[in-house]
Parts: structure tokens; C-alpha cells; sequence
């Protein structure tokens, strides 16, 4: 017989007995998200249609609790079979957790299947959309996601709209050119050089570059870092090293195999000749080649006027923002000294910095031998002339960092 008193009679209990009925009720909190087509004005022709029926995100909480857990598209995952199509959702903070979402392409039926790497921990479906994430996510949040009180979406809807505009782009006859902004960067040794990046790819980048210079947590990266971007890292890193915890303090030894070598983040000095006519590129600039990560643009700074008169008559929009192009290219860090990663004082703002990586748990290294002395040779390199890559320093030093490994043996 069952004891729960909802479905029995009104019983004569004491003040304390219907207390304790009270506490034991469990209740649930389900959310039903907005569809993209929904949030996305203007849906355009070459876009998947299917893709309209599929939530914006995904919201889990508890009943009572102010903390949640988002789970936001990753557009890459996106396939379109004759069956169904599918996508997968990631959390917002990096972890083994996801939700993959069907669409039956024929019924309108949903499925959702919640992973914990593998595992498959929950699966819910739905004769649409609405009936199928209420299924889904009254379930609440699992003992191991990654709960938080901030529960904003990671992008924004013209954000989400440039995302899927960048997966499905449209012909070149209805291509509208991205605003450029550019700027003069002013690096050692009196050298300069004029770039132009796409506005959102300079964002872009400069939030990469800030969250490697200023992160002082695995949290606080993952906070500052493009999603997208993040889920790349994570996942590079999943395949070589647990993901780290949210208090852990930041290592430069999660990013990319690249970073050390120049070869990650994108380089805009190098990248500048695909976006850019190759008349202007042939007319006021010229190729130059760097130690590691090859040939580079270089636009005569002596005559940036004409070269932005060209542009305007090319149909571009420009904007001038050097301190973004600045951030963008490697070439702003912000001031540490209470971290103790970078050098006192500022750099110029021209001159790109090293960040040096954090070896923990290593005994301090004796200074006889050159090889030893690899600190006092990162610190030399910081200030040491280099050509126009800020990506070059990384990479000498990860050179150095294998030398001292081959020495040690």
C-alpha cells in the first residue's frame, strides 16, 4: 500500500507527522526553450530548414534552487540525414556532459539523449519540440554538471545568427563584406606595420589573447574565452589530460600543441592577404618570411591614407581601432605583477610579451650551465627583437624548453 498522502484519503496525523509529509514532496522545474526560428528573423535560403525546429539552448535546474546548467549548440555537429537530423549540445563550463537532439525529418517527432561521455544517462522524447524538452529536462541537474548561478546565454541572437551564417555561408552574388578594422601595430627596433582583420575576427581573437594573458583560473579562462574557441581547447585537451578543476590555477600547458610553436591563435598579419584584394595586397605591401610560422603581409604605413581610400572605393567599411587590432594580433597583455607571470611595469604597447609557462612542483634550476638557466633566457626573449610575430617568442621558447628536456636526459 502506498504511503504517499496525495493519493490517499485526508488523514488524521499530528502537526510534526504532516511536517515530515511535506518535506518528502519533491517538486520539478522543466524548461521548454525557444526554437531558433523563433529567436532568428530572416532565415535564409541556404541555411538547413530542419535546423528551425531545434532548440536555441538548454536549461537544466532543480526545483527550488538558484543555480542551472546551459547547454548551448555546437553547430559543427550538425547532420542532416534522410531519416532525422541531429545535433549536439554542449555546457557552456567545459565538461564530459552533453545532450544530443533528433528531429524526426518526416513526423516532427524529438529525441534528446543526455551523455556523460559515453555513458548514456537519460533519454526523453516527445511528439514535438515543446513535450520533448519538458521530458528532458525535468529531471533536474545531474550530481556532476557543472551548476552555476550564471545562467545567461553564451551568445547572443545576432551572434548565434553570424555562427550559423559562417556554417552556411551564401553565394558570392548576396555576400555582404564584413567591416574592417584596422590599426597600426608598432612592434621593437622602430618596426610597424598596418592590419586590417574582420571586425568579429578581431573580437575574436583579442578575447583569446585577453583570457591567455589574464586568466588566473581554469574558471576564469572559460569564462573569458569565445565559446566555441573553448570547446575546441577542451576538447584537444580531454584527449591528453583530464579536464582540469574550476579552481585549478591556469597553465599555459592546456592550450594547443600550437600555442608554444606561433601556430595558435590565428595570426592577422599573416591571414591579412586573404582578406584583402590582391591588388592592394601586390600595390602597397610586401611578403616577408618569419623563422617558424612562414610568410606574413606587411602594408607601407607610410602611405596608410591611400590604402584606406583604396579600400573605401572597394566597397569595405573600415573602422579604425588600433588598440583592438593591438589585442587582436598578441600585442596588448594586461599588467600582472601580483601574479608574478609577467615582467614589472607595462610593456609598450607595441611590443608584443611572453608569457611564460608555469612549471609547478620543479626544483629551482642551477644557473651554471645555459640550458639551466632557461628563466633568465624566457626574460631575454621578451625583450628581444623579433620579426613582427608575437607568436615567434612562443615559439623559441618552446625550442628552449626541449633543449633543457634533451639535456636533462
Amino acid at each position: 500500500m502506498s504511503t504517499d498522502k496525495k493519493f490517499c484519503r485526508k488523514s488524521r496525523s499530528t502537526s510534526a507527522q504532516k511536517q515530515n509529509i511535506q518535506t518528502s514532496t519533491r517538486g520539478f522545474v522543466a524548461m521548454i526553450p525557444f526554437k531558433l526560428k523563433e529567436v532568428i528573423s530572416g532565415w535564409q535560403p541556404e541555411w538547413p530548414e530542419i535546423l528551425k525546429e531545434f532548440p536555441m539552448n538548454i536549461l537544466f535546474t532543480n526545483y527550488g534552487e538558484p543555480r542551472g546548467v546551459l547547454y548551448e549548440p555546437d553547430l559543427q555537429t550538425f547532420s542532416d540525414q534522410p531519416a532525422k537530423a541531429t545535433l549536439t549540445y554542449r555546457t557552456v563550463t567545459p565538461s564530459d556532459f552533453q545532450v544530443r537532439v533528433a528531429v524526426n525529418n518526416s513526423s516532427g517527432e524529438d529525441q534528446s539523449q543526455k551523455y556523460r561521455d559515453d555513458e548514456l544517462i537519460f533519454f526523453a522524447h516527445g511528439r514535438d519540440l515543446r513535450e520533448a524538452m519538458f521530458v528532458t529536462t525535468m529531471n533536474g541537474i545531474h550530481p556532476k554538471e557543472p551548476a552555476s548561478i550564471r545562467m545567461w546565454p553564451a551568445r547572443e541572437q545576432e551572434e548565434l545568427r553570424s555562427c550559423i551564417a559562417d556554417h552556411w555561408p551564401p553565394p558570392p552574388e548576396r555576400r555582404v563584406r564584413e567591416p574592417l578594422v584596422f590599426g597600426i601595430i608598432r612592434k621593437s627596433q622602430g618596426e610597424a606595420n598596418l592590419v586590417f582583420i574582420p571586425q568579429r575576427q578581431a573580437r575574436r581573437l583579442a578575447a583569446i589573447h585577453t583570457a591567455i594573458s589574464e586568466a588566473t583560473t581554469w574558471k576564469s579562462f572559460c569564462d573569458l574565452m569565445p565559446i566555441d574557441d573553448l570547446w575546441k581547447v577542451t576538447s584537444e585537451l580531454r584527449d591528453r589530460h583530464p579536464l582540469p578543476a574550476m579552481t585549478d590555477e591556469f597553465d599555459d600547458r592546456w592550450l594547443p600543441f600550437g600555442y608554444h610553436d606561433g601556430d595558435w591563435p590565428d595570426w592577422p598579419e599573416q591571414l591579412m592577404e586573404n582578406w584583402l584584394p590582391s591588388r592592394i595586397c601586390a600595390e602597397y605591401g610586401k611578403l616577408e618570411g618569419s623563422l617558424l610560422n612562414g610568410d606574413f603581409l606587411i602594408l607601407d604605413v607610410t602611405r596608410t591614407e591611400e590604402i584606406v581610400q583604396a579600400l573605401l572605393r572597394e566597397g569595405f567599411q573600415l573602422r579604425h581601432d588600433p588598440r583592438l587590432v593591438r589585442r587582436a594580433c598578441g600585442h596588448w597583455v594586461a599588467k600582472r605583477e601580483s601574479m608574478g607571470k609577467l615582467q614589472r611595469g607595462h610593456p609598450e604597447p607595441g611590443v608584443p610579451v611572453c608569457k611564460q609557462s608555469h612549471h609547478r612542483n620543479q626544483e629551482p634550476r642551477r644557473r651554471q650551465n645555459p640550458l639551466d638557466s632557461r628563466i633568465v633566457t624566457r626574460k631575454r626573449l621578451r625583450r628581444a627583437p623579433r620579426n613582427l610575430s608575437p607568436c615567434l617568442t612562443r615559439g623559441l621558447c618552446g625550442l628552449l624548453d626541449d633543449l633543457c628536456m634533451c639535456h636533462a636526459k
